[in-house]
């Protein structure tokens, strides 16, 4: 199937860009239910965003990249979101934002907004063989028993760096092409 764009985790990140993606989107990630660590974070309650966040709390080889993505995406326009998705919430030590009643409500308000934005959701799809590393290519033939998924846009959101206990590594992506697929 053809795509806009391919996001590759159906995590936080993975789906608010999804939320957003312009055109076709579709969203894969190994897992059984999207936002596992959502509904785990925050005691199960979520602890969504921070009301102080800022660049300075950012760690990174580029010191603007989180100025650049902060001035695009604040706090204040997930809090909002959350806000307008009807979800009660309250501030805990130093500004930290937690639902009143389940983190749940985080993840359906982001599958919600993946749907309204006509993006789909596909869960339990490996990428590849387990043993391998993560597969991206350009205008190949070949295809898993899952099919084949190809875009203009791939965008990964690896877990790797938040849990390095998970043992694998970052993928090898090829240069820029018209056209990449991944397989599923």
């Amino acid at each position: 199937m053809d795509f806009d764009t391919l996001i590759i985790g159906a995590g936080a990140a993975g789906l608010i860009c999804a939320a957003q993606a312009p055109g076709k989107c579709l969203v894969i990630d190994h897992a059984k239910a999207a936002g596992e660590k959502i509904r785990i974070s925050g005691g199960g309650r979520c602890n969504f965003t921070n009301l102080y966040a800022s660049a300075e709390n950012y760690i990174s080889r580029n010191p603007h990249f989180a100025k650049s993505a902060l001035a695009r995406y604040t706090q204040w326009d997930f809090i909002d979101w959350v806000a307008r998705s009807g979800i009660a919430y309250h501030e805990k030590t130093l500004g930290q934002l937690f639902c009143d009643t389940s983190a749940k409500e985080i993840v359906a308000m982001l599958l919600k907004g993946v749907a309204k934005a006509g993006g789909q959701v596909q869960l339990s799809t490996p990428l590849c063989n387990p043993s391998q590393r993560l597969k991206v290519v350009t205008r190949s033939s070949s295809a898993t028993r899952m099919g084949r998924a190809r875009s203009q846009r791939v965008i990964l959101w690896s877990p790797a760096v938040a849990s390095p206990s998970q043992r694998w590594g970052p993928p090898t992506l090829p240069s820029a092409s018209p056209s990449n697929s991944a397989f599923l």
